[in-house]
């Protein structure tokens, strides 16, 4: 079970209060309209970490999380499965969670983890989630193509090392010795 330690509730207001006086200001500048967009992001991002912690909550005391999550969301049992496999990966990557809650990376930066994982074995899977709590900054920092790019070479350096470990051990498990 992970815990959101994002944006405050204070924060997130005056996320949403700096978005309505962008919106309500005629002559708003090209930056204020971004710093209007960015809060945007930050709090779609914090709305996105509370509903993986709540569906992370709601697998606990339910079987078919998915069904419920659908229907509270109004959306379909693809979109909730795709929630519920968010909120199995945040699970596994706090700080990555903490990142989601704090608006410095999307939605869209987890369900790449999420993706990149499903190629992987459960052990090369473990050592991808260990990997991503270090590229928590990189994440931040990069879009969700560049870091699904990142995330690709991390899996294929997981896999690479996995074939040298193999061949290793084929050798040693071949080896004869004479007297």
């Amino acid at each position: 079970l992970f815990t959101v330690v994002g944006m405050g509730i204070t924060t997130v207001v005056e996320r949403v209060e700096r978005i309505a006086a962008v919106r309500a200001d005629p002559a708003a500048d090209a930056a204020l309209i971004s710093s209007g967009l960015v809060a945007i992001r930050e709090v779609r991002a914090w709305l996105d970490a509370q509903q993986a912690g709540l569906v992370t909550s709601l697998r606990q005391v339910e079987s078919f999380a998915e069904k419920t999550t659908a229907e509270a969301a109004k959306t379909s049992l693809g979109a909730a499965s795709k929630t519920t496999e968010r909120s199995a990966t945040l699970t596994e990557t706090p700080k990555l969670a903490e990142a989601l809650g704090d608006g410095a990376i999307t939605a869209g930066h987890v369900d790449a983890v999420t993706r990149t994982a499903k190629l992987l074995d459960a052990d090369q899977r473990q050592r991808l989630f260990e990997k991503v709590e270090s590229l928590v900054d990189v994440a931040a920092q990069a879009t969700v193509e560049q870091f699904t790019r990142r995330l690709r070479t991390e899996a294929n350096r997981i896999t690479s090392d996995d074939g040298m470990d193999r061949l290793e051990r084929q050798r040693r498990a071949t080896a004869l010795s004479t007297w």
